[in-house]
Formats: C-alpha cells, structure tokens, sequence
C-alpha cells in the first residue's frame, strides 16, 4: 500500500490536486471512447481481445517477429503479448516457428484465420481513425499527430 502525503487542507482542496484531468487519464479516457465500438460489435463476436488484436495488428504490419519484439514495437510488457499470441495460436489465427538463428525464440505469423480477421477490423479500424480525426480541422490534425509523436518519442 503506498502512504499518500499528509497535508491540513481541506477535502474540497485537496480534490483539486487529483489527477483526473491529467495527461495521463485523458489519454486513457480518449483510447477507450476510441476503443469502444471495437469492444461493442468485435470483440465478443470474434472473440478477440484488445491485446490479441493489437499484437495481431503488430504481426500483420510485420510478420516473423518475436513476442519480445511485437511487446518493444507495442511498448507494453512481455508478459500481455505472450498471453494474447498463445490465445491467438490456440484459436488458429498465428502460429510460432523456432528461430533458426535462436532455438530459445518464437517467431510469430499470421494464419489464414488470422489475416482474415485481420482483413475485416483494418477497415473499420481505419474508418473509426478518421471519425476521431474528423473533430479536428485539416491544420489542427497535423499539429495533432505532430505532438503526439513528439509525446510518444519523449516517453518512449
């Protein structure tokens, strides 16, 4: 259990150094606003998690990767890319090879089922993007991406 700092002020004030409206939180709340229409009318029905279809995403833009390297290209901990490809593998959509170069590793691809699943979300993914994007004028897209770039590659 971490210890929160004591302080003398009041609740009221002390609601107010929360940080619900931090970057943080906000970029959260903004990937599941994202994210829900994929868990709504694709998840359940193509027994899919997030974590399976973003490491299916990941094996799609390049197969033949290990789960070590999908985990660093994703920059989520090994442990959650394991489970989603081993749940990918046992229902039929990628499938691991030995390294030729290193027995020890798992190199990861994609099944026929897997790029068909994959074939079908691209789309609606694609076109959810540009919903998202469609609040935004033309210049403020641009600046947009700019920083969240600049965001990811400060923190990554």
């Amino acid at each position: 259990m971490v210890a929160s700092p004591k302080t003398d002020a009041p609740a009221s004030e002390r609601s107010e150094q929360g940080l619900e409206g931090s970057i943080g939180s906000q970029l959260i709340l903004a990937m599941n606003l994202i994210m829900r229409p994929f868990l709504d009318e694709h998840a359940k029905r193509l027994d899919l998690t997030l974590p399976e279809w973003r490491a299916l995403k990941a094996l799609a833009a390049a197969p033949g990767r290990s789960g070590e390297d999908v985990a660093r290209g994703l920059y989520t901990d090994r442990m959650t890319v394991s489970r989603a490809l081993r749940r990918l593998e046992g229902n039929g959509r990628a499938v691991r090879r030995k390294d030729p170069s290193d027995r020890k590793k798992n190199l990861w691809s994609l099944t026929e089922d897997g790029w068909a699943v994959y074939d079908e979300l691209a789309p609606t993914a694609l076109a959810r993007q540009a919903e998202v994007l469609a609040a935004l004028d033309e210049e403020e897209r641009a600046v947009f991406l700019r920083a969240l770039d600049k965001v990811i590659e400060a923190v990554g």
